[in-house]
């Protein structure tokens, strides 16, 4: 990303200029975030694992720290119905919550990937949501 794509990303509101029309927020009364304008992107961070460096977990010896960023019209327009639409399939529903470890050991309310054929139609299917994602 180029400087200037940095400065656009929303990691913490601060007021800034923009000379590609954001939208500003000086509207709402009363706010601490008076006169702040949204960034173009949105940033998701999560961590996976265990950052304890003294015992390391044999059962997982790794600690990942990772972040998605999306401009946020592809966020709305692409990964959000995509997504949607593969927890619908699945779930019935989409409230559920799409975490690592639950889905690796099957757990609830992953416990019917315990079929290796099903579980990999269902990692393939994710997997293109992600693909699709990094182009975007």
């Amino acid at each position: 990303m180029s400087g200037n794509t940095l400065n656009r990303i929303t990691i913490a509101c601060r007021p800034t200029t923009n000379e590609k029309g954001g939208r500003r927020v000086s509207e709402i009364a009363g706010s601490e975030v008076q006169g702040v304008e949204y960034g173009d992107y949105i940033v998701f961070v999560d961590e996976s694992g265990d950052h304890n460096l003294e015992v390391v977990n044999p059962e997982y010896p790794v600690f990942v720290l990772a972040f998605c960023v999306f401009r946020k019209a592809d966020y709305v327009n692409i990964i959000c119905p995509r997504v949607q639409e593969f927890k619908l399939g699945w779930f019935g529903h989409d409230t559920c919550v799409l975490h690592e470890r639950e889905i690796r050991k099957d757990l609830p309310p992953f416990g019917f990937l315990k079929s290796k054929a099903l579980k990999g139609d269902f990692l393939n299917q994710l997997t293109a949501i992600m693909l699709i994602s990094a182009e975007s």
